[in-house]
Formats: C-alpha cells, structure tokens, sequence
C-alpha cells in the first residue's frame, strides 16, 4: 500500500495555550486524514517476499542481523520457509535443548540427518538413502546403503540385497576390500551370486551359487534348475542322523557317521543297508557271514532270483583276482550247468591221475545229522576227506575269526510333515565276537579221482577176466 502521510500536526496543537483559537482540531482537518488512510489502503498490493525487518512475536525479538535468541509456540508460514545449510554438529533445523541433533542440508538436493553431532542418514541428490554411511553412486539403481557393505536396492522388475558391492552404472563395483555377495529377486526367479576377495573400486565377477526360478525349482551350482532341487559339480551332506524323506516319512534313506552305515528303508521299515565294511545287506541288519553282499529271504520268498536275457548266457559270472574268468552259472531254456573253467590253455603238465584207487578205498564216506534241525545227510567229513583230497575241501579244521555284530539296530530320528523332528536317532550298538569259519567240499573235484579210479578198477577186471578165460580154456 501507499505511505500515509499526516497532514495536520495533532501534537503541535496540544502544545498550544488553553484559549488558542489554533488548538482547536476542526473538521474539515479530521475529514482530511481520513481521506489520506482511505487513499493509502485502496492503493495496497500484495508483497511475496515481504521481509519482517524488526519486531516481537510472542515476545521473541525478530529481524535485523543479530537477532535475539529465543522460541516461538507456534510459527506457521504459507510459503517457503529457508534455512541455513547446517551441519551434522549444527543442524540448521533442530529442537530446544538437543542443538546437535536435526536435520541439515550438507549439498545440493541433499537432505542429511544428524543425531549427537555424528550424521546418521543421508538422501542424496540421485534419491539414494544412506543409513550411517553416504550413499554410493549406484547409476539408474535405486539404493539404501546400510553403513559400510550393507546394501538394498531396486529397479524396474529387480530388487536385491548386497554385502560389499554397489552397481556403479556399467558394472558392479567393491565398495570396499573383502568378498562379495549379491541376492536379486529379478523376473520372478530369486538368484544368489558371491564373489572372491577383491579391492575397494574394482569391478566384481560375481558367480551365481544358487537359484530359485518362476517354476519353484532350486538350483545349486547351475542357473537352470530342471528339477525341484538340481545340483551341479557339488556334493550333498546331511549331519548324521538325519534322512532324506519321500511322500512322508515312511520312505527315506539315512545315513550314520558314527557307525559308518547306509540304510534305505520304505513303508517305515529298513530294506537294505551299506555297512561300515561296504558290505550290502538286503533283508538284514547285520551280516551272519563274511561276504560283501548277504541277502537274508524271508518264510515265503526267495533270496534272490536272477533272469538272463537270453538262454545260454552266464545269470552269474565268477572272476578271479587277475580279473579272469573262472567259472559261472549258465542259463539255458529249461536247465542250469555249473561251470568250473578247464579250457586246456589254461593248463601245463598235464599228465594221468594215478593212484587213484588207492585215493578212493581211503575215502570215508559216512551218514549224519545236522545240529541246525537233525535232517538226515550223507557224504564227507571235511578235514578227513581234506587229509585224502585236499584240492576238495576249502577252510582248516576248527578255524575261528572276529566279527563285528550289531546287539542293537540304529533307529533313525523321525519328522512330521513340516518337517520338525518329533523323536531323535538312535545310534546302533555294535559288538565283537568270536565264531567258526566252517569248511567246505566240492565233490564236482571228486570226479577225476573217481573216474581214475574207475579206470584202474577196470584194468584189474580186464586182467583178472582174461587170466580166469585162459585157466578154463586149459
């Protein structure tokens, strides 16, 4: 508005003596400055960037270049309120009594938190936040660096978490000296990527370890996953104890490092097992013999059955220690031989059995029982038919050896279907104990001696017949 300038000089007229004719104010001088401060208001405009140059408002002084200190209750602005840029020991906006804690404007576009003088949190002109740190250059990325590795950030259909890594607008970058890690969410898939130590600045090849895809399948070691867990040039390791479960917890595998045991077991019963020994037990906890498979049938089923794919094939081929073979079971359509390998090139010295009657008139060939269920059986003694032929008879009389057996099985720790494991596992309890290595006989290893035999008894005959047919032809 205009200025207002007062036309007639009211105190000079109180100055004057009582009876003055001049002291008196007339009308026409009140009607005069009414029109003067009817004049200055209808002249007002508005003024934007009034300034208060002086003044109280609740008291407080106001204006001027060293204005008083002090607080107001209440002070509310229409417009744009400025602030000085502050600092994190001097805020430029802060509260009564707590002077190094705000909010002050360290740059351009940058907004800075304070709390006891140290800065706390930043916002940067890019509009990446950081949380006790100063936010890295993370190009088009939108991030929240948390203090000096931490990281999250977004763009477009990926978001992620990082240790030690920030992407520098062509590539990701160390934030500082160490190993790397990076977790994206990108496209509907989860991927997990780690990197080896680098250097504060360079850029980082990150490899990707794991992987969740769109379809739910996990993948480790691969970007692919084909299944629902794939893994790729990597081992699997479960802590002793535990099992890997299918369709519920009635068929599982389980292992146990402190007995060295590998059990497979469906509809919550034990099937097979790899011992400690790496045998193969089928149909039993523990082996009754020293073999590398024992399988144990049950009242109704055989023990194992074996089918050729073509009649007149070896169902069970036997190699020797050089990896030869000496022997086997051959199929045919509606018989079985056993075959013990004799080819002739296989053999040197070869010459005729002699004595072999002799052999045969000292066999003891006798009836028993067996102690197992007192059937009936007749044949050999092993260790006398061994002291006659010992090429028939396999094992020493009354040999013994140490075997380990189990006093009681490993039971393995069982889950509901969450997974949470209800009752704990149980580790078997093994033993040591002395039994017999009982001998053996192949008679199939009679059957030279016998022939030879045989052959002399009939020599004799021969002879004996000719001399009986020379004295009756006398």
């Amino acid at each position: 508005m205009s200025d207002y300038t007062k036309s007639t000089n009211f105190a000079a007229k109180d100055a004057l003596a009582s009876g003055n004719a001049a002291k008196v104010v007339k009308g026409t001088e009140i009607d005069t400055e009414f029109n003067n401060i009817a004049t200055a208001i209808a002249t007002k405009t508005d003024d934007s960037s009034a300034a208060i140059t002086g003044g109280t408002i609740d008291g407080t002084a106001i204006g001027g270049t060293t204005p008083a200190a002090g607080a107001f209750t209440t002070l509310s602005a229409s417009g744009v309120s400025s602030f000085a840029d502050g600092s994190a020991s001097a805020p430029a906006i802060t509260n009564t009594g707590d002077t190094n804690t705000g909010i002050f404007f360290p740059a351009a576009d940058t907004i800075a938190f304070a709390e006891g003088g140290t800065e706390t949190m930043r916002l940067d002109s890019a509009g990446n936040m950081g949380l006790g740190v100063t936010p890295s250059a993370w190009g088009s990325l939108k991030s929240v660096d948390v203090s000096t590795f931490g990281g999250f950030f977004g763009f477009n259909n990926q978001a992620g978490v990082t240790s030690n890594a920030y992407f520098s607008g062509t590539s990701w970058t160390y934030k500082g000296s160490g190993p790397a890690t990076l977790y994206q969410q990108i496209g509907g898939a989860h991927n997990w990527q780690i990197a080896t130590s680098g250097t504060a600045g360079n850029a980082i090849t990150f490899t990707q370890a794991m992987t969740l895809d769109a379809s739910g399948n996990l993948g480790i070691g691969t970007t692919s996953p084909a299944k629902k867990l794939d893994v790729s040039t990597g081992d699997i390791r479960l802590s002793s104890g535990y099992t890997v479960q299918w369709g519920g917890t009635a068929n599982y595998i389980y292992g146990d490092s402190t007995s060295n045991f590998f059990v497979v077991a469906t509809n919550g019963a034990e099937r097979a097992r790899i011992d400690s020994s790496g045998n193969l037990l089928v149909g039993t906890t523990s082996s009754w013999v020293t073999a590398r498979v024992a399988i144990s049938g049950t009242s109704s089923d055989a023990a194992a059955t074996i089918k050729v794919g073509t009649n007149g094939n070896y169902g069970i081929s036997l190699y020797n220690s050089s990896s030869s073979l000496a022997g086997g079971i051959i199929v045919n359509s509606g018989s079985v031989a056993y075959n013990t390998t004799s080819d002739y090139r296989l053999k040197d010295t070869i010459a005729p059995i002699t004595g072999a009657l002799s052999k045969v008139i000292a066999l003891k060939p006798c009836t028993y029982k067996w102690k197992a269920d007192g059937s009936d059986g007749e044949g050999f003694i092993a260790h006398e038919l061994a002291e006659i032929c010992p090429h028939a008879v396999t094992g020493e009389k009354d040999a013994t050896q140490i075997e380990q057996y189990e006093i009681s099985p490993a039971v393995p720790a069982t889950f509901d279907d969450d997974g949470n494991e209800l009752t704990p596992a149980v580790e078997a309890v093994m033993g040591e104990r002395e039994v017999p290595v009982y001998q053996g006989i192949d008679t199939s290893f009679l059957v030279a001696t016998l022939t030879a035999a045989i052959q002399e008894q009939q020599a004799l005959i021969t002879s004996l017949t000719a001399r009986i047919e020379a004295l009756e032809a006398k």
